[in-house]
C-alpha cells in the first residue's frame, strides 16, 4: 500500500482511498478475484458507537468507496 504520510485524514481521503483500491487491485492482478472481499476494521466500544463516534459508519463508506 502507497504511503501517504501523516495526516488527519477523513474515511474518504482521496489518495487514502486510491492507495486501497490499488492494494486490492495489484493482489487481484496476481492471485485473480475471489468470490468475495473481506475488509477488517480494528473495533471500538459499544459505548462509543451508542454515542454516536462516527467510526463505524465512516468504515461502512469506505469499503463502499
Amino acid at each position: 500500500m502507497k504511503y501517504i504520510g501523516q495526516t488527519n485524514f477523513s474515511h474518504n481521503y482521496p489518495p487514502y482511498i486510491e492507495a486501497l483500491s490499488k492494494s486490492i487491485e495489484g493482489h487481484r492482478e496476481k492471485h485473480g478475484r475471489a468470490d468475495k472481499l473481506l475488509m477488517s476494521y480494528h473495533g471500538i466500544s459499544f459505548r462509543y458507537l451508542k454515542n454516536d463516534d462516527p467510526y463505524h459508519c465512516e468504515c461502512h463508506k469506505t469499503s463502499r468507496l
